[in-house]
């Protein structure tokens, strides 16, 4: 299995080919962090956005994402549009037609990125209840959202110091009933021994179902003394094994993720899913994201980890 380090392969220079060759030769993806993009709300609905698609078709007009139920009843179809916003390399920004709000409420779903009647990407996830109330002024159910917000996250390290910060979603769907504090730490072990941590209380929740948080890692160090705390960076993954990411209330120390990578021969090994030409297509994710507040359409490379 291939190694990563820090730039993973432009996949628009594979084999020497041109972006439009290589767009062509492969089965279109949408990136993973499109589907975690969008805005969920508490009732079970969406609103559906720009979606960024790897190895993109030169046609998206057979474009559409879809909700169906477990049992394959389709609940919402939403086309985009028949240009793309942007494109890059391999890459295009498709964007939406209307409604944009997409209603699905309650139950085990599957939200699917079509293409030429073929599914190109899906994510299962589940709207369930997660407390009632027979208050008489604010009766009925809160929701919650469980899925791929629960099952990944991605590392991402900075160009110039390489330094780590770990990328990843949680929300209100995470918070016990009644808890008020939703302050967050991360802390990564390797074989047991901690190697890394972030500051104390370095994330927050939030009040929306789901939301993406990032935190910076560190050296281990006292929280009392973190002020000058020097950056755990790419290099420092360099020792071979497996390593558990946490990610812990603050207050309570109950831990609301956890995920897992291995490093080998000094590189980290890439999760089989984001391997080119993995199988069931559907299942592939692309190892870049869209670069936020970069100056154009432009994609980075992240290292995707998994829930054990």
């Amino acid at each position: 299995m291939p190694k990563v380090r820090f730039v993973l392969a432009v996949v628009a220079a594979v084999a020497g080919l041109s972006a439009a060759a290589v767009a062509a030769d492969r089965k279109p993806a949408v990136t993973f962090d499109s589907f975690f993009r969008m805005q969920f709300y508490p009732r079970g609905a969406l609103m559906r956005e720009t979606v960024d698609v790897a190895f993109a078709p030169a046609d998206p007009s057979g474009l559409e994402f879809r909700i169906r139920r477990a049992d394959g009843t389709v609940v919402v179809v939403g086309p985009y549009a028949d240009t793309y916003r942007n494109t890059a390399a391999v890459f295009g920004r498709a964007t939406t037609r209307e409604p944009r709000i997409m209603e699905f409420g309650k139950g085990d779903f599957v939200a699917e990125y079509v293409y030429g009647g073929e599914v190109i990407t899906q994510h299962p996830f589940t709207v369930a209840v997660k407390s009632t109330s027979d208050y008489p002024f604010n009766p009925g159910e809160t929701l919650k959202y469980v899925g791929p917000w629960q099952e990944w996250a991605y590392l991402q390290f900075s160009p110039d110091s390489k330094s780590a910060a770990l990328h990843f979603w949680a929300g209100v769907s995470d918070m016990p009933t009644g808890r008020r504090n939703d302050y967050v730490n991360v802390e990564v072990t390797r074989g047991g021994t901690l190697v890394a941590k972030s500051k104390k209380a370095s994330g927050r929740l939030g009040r929306k179902p789901m939301q993406k948080l990032k935190v910076q890692l560190h050296q281990p160090h006292d929280d009392a003394r973190s002020v000058n705390v020097p950056d755990f960076t790419l290099d420092d993954f360099s020792a071979d094994g497996v390593y558990e990411v946490a990610v812990k209330f603050t207050e309570t120390g109950e831990t609301i993720r956890r995920f897992q990578f291995s490093v080998d021969g000094g590189a980290i090994t890439p999760h089989p899913r984001t391997v080119l030409g993995y199988e069931p297509h559907a299942d592939y994710i692309p190892p870049r994201i869209f670069k936020s507040g970069g100056y154009g359409y432009e994609f980075d490379d992240v290292v995707w980890i998994a829930r054990p």
